[in-house]
């Protein structure tokens, strides 16, 4: 299955670290923590969490991130994205692209700051 991290002390501290199994090709995050029994004595508490679905979530959330910024920076229109509270009745610039940027002859840091109020 997975090694251990080089240098791990048995009972000194909780040790935590994410390994992939060679024979299942699964992710897991591993909790190995030492545990002081009534008598003295000491025990190890070992948890592992298969978490080989979580990781590729992650990883086709990092892609889609990338795409959507690399499309929106690089693209030939104009656009401005706004978060709306319609309870509150405003509105929050989130983000311009350049071409928007260069349209109104502003820098990134004044469009951060625009505000749009009917």
């Amino acid at each position: 299955m997975c090694r251990m991290p080089a240098g791990r002390s048995l009972f000194r501290k909780s040790v935590r670290w994410v390994g992939t199994s060679a024979r299942n090709e699964k992710t897991y995050d591993f909790l190995d923590m030492p545990l002081k029994n009534a008598d003295g004595s000491i025990s190890r508490l070992e948890i592992f969490r298969d978490i080989t679905e979580r990781m590729r979530v992650e990883e086709a959330l990092r892609e889609s991130e990338e795409r959507y910024r690399m499309l929106f920076s690089e693209s030939q229109r104009r656009l401005l994205c706004l978060r709306a509270d319609p309870w509150r009745e405003t509105t929050e610039n989130i983000e311009f692209n350049d071409n928007l940027n260069r349209m109104l002859v502003i820098s990134r840091e004044e469009s951060a700051v625009l505000s749009f109020e009917e």
